[in-house]
């Protein structure tokens, strides 16, 4: 049985060999067919064919050498076409982009300027060339002197903002510095605001500062003179300086050369030099007066002494002898003395007092309107070559300005 059953299983495993022997070729047979179908035929395509193309393109090029270097030529120029194009295009969009952001600049100065402050701000008009006008110097005292936190705004005094301020509010000077209303909450505000006027300007409410801050400012047109209006100096000269100045104040005999003044200030400067009378042969000189009720008739005084060509003679009697006739409450017989001295027709003089003296009064009158139109409302104060300078004027800083 033993035997029977291991012959039995013996067939069965010869005959599952013989079966899986007869499979196995079927398999084999079907990769084989998969192996031979790919690359071999289509290799041998390519190898045929890629020498005949390279062959062909070499033959071809020894054939016709011109039309290679010909589309040599041609590509390069594309290139080089391509290139110069590229170049342009360049140029053209940061040209673009730069006239974009000055556009941009100007729509931001308008939209800023002039609007939507959230803090306090001082916005200041100026012209970028005035290297006297020394805003930079200005903008510091603002904020350490007034508020650190300030906000500033400048803006070019030819730009479209600028110039629409400027003709509202009539003015002709620059720097001009403008408080935002934000400043009322300053501690020092009480004491400030003596030195603005309060304007409105785009339905909205501003501080300008009238009083002659920064020190040296430029003016945008000169002041508009009359036929009585005195000038006197080099009137050839290519520089021309305008004198704003009252008779009866300290610093302006100081300028026309006090002795007693000048010796004191030589004692602490002792290099200042006196304005007078060295710019006379310099500067083409006009006199704006500045009038006030002590010194009315010496004003009217110093014309009359114009009509017979000794207007500076009579102004430095003036000068040199303010503690004298300042105090005294009727002058005109003491200025009378003082036309003698300097060799004036007293007679004609003293019917001048009388018969000129409204007509006069009323240049006075002009004259302060005008510089008040300046911002100035004292003096000494000069405008030499259209620069503001406020104060006593020394001889060297005004060759140094009249230089500029």
């Amino acid at each position: 049985m033993a035997e029977k059953t291991k012959k039995k299983v013996t067939k069965k495993s010869t005959a599952a060999s013989k079966k899986s022997i007869q499979e196995k070729p079927k398999k084999t047979a079907s990769t084989k067919k998969v192996e031979k179908k790919p690359a071999v035929k289509k290799s041998k395509k390519t190898e045929v064919k890629t020498p005949k193309k390279v062959e062909k393109k070499t033959h071809e090029n020894k054939k016709h050498p011109s039309e290679n270097v010909s589309k040599v030529n041609k590509e390069t120029t594309h290139k080089t076409l391509a290139i110069v194009t590229g170049v342009i295009m360049i140029i053209l969009l940061l040209i673009f982009i730069s006239m974009k952001s000055t556009t941009m600049n100007s729509l931001f100065s308008s939209n800023t300027a002039f609007t939507n402050h959230e803090n306090a701000t001082v916005i200041i008009i100026e012209d970028p060339t005035c290297q006297l006008c020394d805003v930079d110097t200005f903008i510091q005292g603002i904020k350490t002197e007034i508020e650190p936190s300030a906000t500033i705004i400048r803006l070019e005094y030819t730009s479209d903002d600028a110039k629409k301020f400027i003709e509202k509010n009539s003015l002709n000077q620059v720097p001009v510095v403008i408080f935002s209303t934000h400043f009322e909450n300053n501690t020092n505000w009480e004491q400030l605001k003596v030195a603005f006027n309060n304007i409105s300007y785009n339905n909205k409410q501003f501080y300008v500062l009238t009083y002659n801050t920064p020190q040296i400012k430029k003016i945008l047109e000169e002041p508009t003179i009359n036929e009585n209006t005195i000038v006197s100096g080099n009137l050839d000269s290519q520089t021309t300086v305008y004198e704003i100045c009252s008779f009866d104040v300290a610093l302006c005999a100081l300028v026309h050369g006090n002795s007693q003044y000048l010796e004191e200030v030589k004692q602490y400067t002792p290099e200042y030099v006196a304005l007078y009378p060295g710019i006379k042969e310099d500067a083409k000189i006009i006199t704006l007066h500045i009038s006030n009720e002590e010194t009315s008739d010496a004003y009217v005084a110093a014309f009359c002494a114009n009509e017979q060509n000794k207007y500076d003679e009579f102004s430095s009697a003036l000068y040199n002898n303010q503690f004298e006739w300042v105090p005294l409450p009727e002058k005109n017989s003491l200025f009378s003395n003082y036309a003698l001295q300097v060799g004036i027709n007293v007679e004609e003089f003293n019917t001048c007092l009388t018969q000129k003296k409204e007509e006069y009064t009323q240049q006075v009158a002009f004259e302060t309107s005008l510089a008040q139109s300046y911002g100035i409302v004292q003096g000494p104060t000069f405008i030499v070559n259209n620069y503001v300078i406020q104060g006593p004027l020394d001889f060297t800083s005004y060759q140094t300005i009249s230089n500029e």
